[in-house]
């Protein structure tokens, strides 16, 4: 399921690597000929009440700095075709499950993108809260003093357009500014962040505290000015390697208008929903004093990743994320977000038999689109997969 996208490389993304968050890089010769890998599974199951069967095909190259991998899923419900999935002649885009790239200090992913982190307005933000493709495109430029990363999380069907800019002026300061834009909703959402940081690093660890000011503009209801709300960010972050893992730990506290860093996080596109009264669960935030605190820990591929953010008026939102390879045959992975309004999730098991032949199991919290209403409903799914791979 798409839920699980991104999970495994979330903290990968914390390396001293130019590529852009949740790639990995091309695993190939140094030669000219591509690595070439196809595999094939079925599955079975249950989603929101429904029996759920479907058929995965996927095809992969590989060179040095290059990966290209291609996919497409078909799903029948109670053995209807989904055909919402390919309705559009967009939706052939999503036949691109992951593109890598990288030169130099310059990286591109496209495909299927791990959690989004710009600065301080976009907190770990998910596209994928169902199990639908969705097609984003990330690029970054990283140097010692200068980074930079553009992105949006789903070319047919944005929720997140943005970028941020983090540059070391003269060492130890630097600033950093960051944008993102919900261009999907009527009036739009506008969140603009611009401050200060301060650095101290070491063989082995590194810690910056920093102030922004972020600038947020709600979209705009029909016969009300447009409204900018101003807010203040402290934080502070550091990370140590001891004891042959990496230990990071992140603190915010907020106070002023807007939504306090509610928005843009891991729930945003449930939590952005237009109720009946014609509001939005992000209306309820309320002007005060909020805080956010996020602790991981990585070590030979195992990760384990909690954080916590308060929401005045929203309600705290807890999050969790954690994998282990345990070894070459058997891979896990969870991550599950959850607010007093909405809550999103998924595990998953895989095992590898022999070289060519795998399984894996999928449990999933998630939303489905409803077809007469358009509106998000949660629902639960569970499945079984077997395939075979070949390269």
């Amino acid at each position: 399921m798409r839920l699980l996208v991104g999970t495994a490389v979330l903290f990968a993304a914390s390396s001293a690597s130019a590529r852009p968050a949740g790639t990995v890089s091309a695993q190939a010769s140094d030669d000219s000929d591509p690595q070439v890998s196809a595999a094939g599974s079925a599955g079975g199951g249950v989603q929101d009440g429904a029996v759920y069967t479907g058929l995965d095909l996927r095809f992969d190259l590989a060179w040095k700095t290059v990966r290209l991998g291609l996919g497409a899923r078909g799903v029948l419900l109670d053995g209807q075709m989904r055909s919402g999935d390919w309705d559009r002649p967009a939706d052939a885009v999503t036949i691109l499950r992951t593109l890598e790239a990288h030169a130099g200090p310059a990286a591109i992913a496209a495909g299927a993108l791990a959690p989004a982190v710009l600065g301080r307005i976009a907190d770990g933000y998910r596209v994928a809260l169902d199990d639908r493709a969705h097609t984003g495109a990330r690029g970054a430029i990283a140097t010692p003093a200068f980074e930079m990363t553009l992105e949006i999380d789903d070319v047919v069907n944005p929720a997140l357009v943005g970028g941020a800019i983090s540059w070391m002026v003269t060492a130890p300061w630097g600033i950093r500014a960051a944008t993102a834009v919900d261009p999907s909703v009527a009036g739009g959402r506008v969140a603009t962040e611009l401050g200060g940081v301060h650095r101290w690093e070491n063989t082995g660890w590194r810690v910056e505290t920093g102030a922004s000011v972020v600038a947020e503009e709600a979209p705009q209801v029909a016969g009300t000015p447009r409204s900018v709300d101003i807010s203040g960010v402290a934080y502070s972050g550091a990370a140590l390697d001891k004891w042959g893992a990496r230990w990071t730990a992140q603190l915010d506290v907020r106070a002023g208008g807007g939504t306090l860093g509610a928005a843009f996080g891991p729930l945003y596109r449930v939590e952005r929903q237009v109720r009946a009264d014609m509001t939005t669960p992000l209306d309820d935030v309320r002007a005060g004093v909020a805080g956010g605190i996020a602790l991981g820990v990585q070590r030979d591929g195992n990760w384990l990743a909690l954080g916590a953010r308060t929401r005045p008026g929203l309600g705290t939102l807890g999050t969790i994320a954690a994998g282990a390879p345990m070894n070459r045959w058997v891979q896990a992975a969870a991550w599950i977000a959850a607010s007093p309004h909405a809550s999103a999730g998924a595990a998953a098991m895989r095992v590898v038999w022999t070289k060519q032949l795998f399984s894996s199991v999928e449990l999933a919290r998630m939303y489905t689109r409803d077809e007469m209403s358009d509106d998000l409903v949660a629902a639960w799914s569970a499945t079984a997969w077997f395939g075979a791979s070949m390269q």
